[in-house]
């Protein structure tokens, strides 16, 4: 029997965008390109060679897909990988081909195939066995978040500053002469001067000083809370504990975070301790910074581009432990105007880093 000998070139293309809602699917190009056997009566690959190929590129469409996973995701991803492979045909859907060429020369098939992903039925087979899902509701893990959503109001920016240092040194002296006709001596004022001069200096940079103006965070309450309620925690509102069990207002938060990166140490502390009396588990905070506004090039739709950043803590000790972080990433949002790109990327980000921050809640197995 002849034994084959596959050549593989694969293309990658993910498509993931914002519009209306977040993406759920992603599309994946594929090309793969092997020896065929063909019929007796034709020269073109036969059924069994066609099937193959198919096959084989859809194979290697789904391994560039897993190969985008964050670190947690293929943690999880490898120990389920049988299963996936079991049920391939149940996350790759929408198959296409968009080239096929056969050369009969060499006896090669080239076949190139489009892929649509089911990104949420991945996700879900890969949460379904975790240990947050495996509780019965209202038994989970009570979990606070407090995400921000920022925009640059004012940028200080600082001319730089140059100091420049002229040091100038004269050398003079005067020479003593004698008259032959008188024997008498006489002082001739005669200066010889040596002007030396030396330049230096230095020049300082102050970075620029950035305000925010604080938006409403609604839109990524919702986000995040819809994926971390689905993989099994229980979500507890910030205001609620603060009703409940004091703690900084959230309005005093904001005002903090529209000068700096990251609260006072004061503010953190009764923020922890307002948490952990209301006995939840985790606490998780950060930012979603809106940036540029502009145009995309190909759909012509207004264009926001955002960067997520965040931590979570388990606080069920007097040190809070980091247990998941996220970012800084960015994601871009579109839609028919600048405030409908702005909510489309603030969601995007928020379910994004969700997600990431479910993946390694998962990998970990906390619950």
């Amino acid at each position: 029997m002849q034994k084959l000998i596959f050549i593989v070139v694969v293309l990658l293309s993910l498509n993931i965008t914002a519009t209306n809602t977040f993406a759920e699917t992603v599309d994946v190009t594929g090309t793969i390109v092997i020896p065929y056997k063909s019929g007796f009566f034709s020269s073109n690959p036969n059924d069994k060679s066609n099937l193959e190929a198919m096959n084989l590129a859809k194979e290697q469409a789904w391994k560039l897909y897993t190969a985008k996973f964050n670190d947690a995701k293929m943690k999880i991803y490898q120990n389920k990988k049988d299963i996936f492979n079991k049920k391939i045909d149940d996350f790759i859907q929408n198959v296409k081909i968009i080239d096929k060429k056969i050369n009969k020369e060499d006896k090669t098939v080239t076949l190139a195939i489009r892929v649509t992903v089911n990104e949420t039925a991945v996700n879900a087979l890969i949460n379904n066995e975790s240990a947050a899902s495996k509780q019965k509701s209202g038994e989970g893990e009570p979990f606070v978040f407090l995400f921000l959503a920022r925009e640059a109001a004012l940028i200080k920016s600082y001319d730089d500053k140059v100091v420049k240092v002229n040091k100038s040194e004269t050398l003079s002296g005067t020479q003593d002469a004698y008259d032959s006709n008188d024997n008498s001596d006489v002082e001739i004022n005669r200066v010889e001067a040596e002007s030396k001069i030396t330049t230096g200096g230095s020049t300082e940079r102050k970075k620029s000083k950035i305000s925010y103006d604080v938006t409403s965070s609604q839109d990524i309450d919702a986000a995040m809370g819809n994926v971390l309620s689905t993989g099994g925690f229980e979500i507890i509102s910030y205001d609620d504990v603060v009703a409940s069990c004091g703690g900084v207002d959230k309005k005093l938060i904001q005002q903090e975070f529209k000068e700096s990166d990251d609260v006072s140490t004061e503010t953190r502390k009764s923020i922890l301790d307002s948490t952990r009396e209301c006995e939840a588990v985790y606490f998780a905070t950060g930012t979603i910074d809106i940036g540029v506004q502009d145009t995309d090039p190909v759909s012509g739709l207004k264009r926001v581009t955002t960067s997520v950043r965040g931590q979570v803590w388990n606080i069920t000790k007097k040190l809070p432990r980091k247990v998941a972080s996220v970012g800084p990433i960015q994601y871009s949002g579109l839609g028919q105007d600048d405030q409908v790109a702005k909510r489309n990327a603030l969601t995007l980000s928020a379910d994004a880093a969700a997600k990431v921050i479910l993946d390694q809640l998962n990998s970990k197995d906390l619950k």
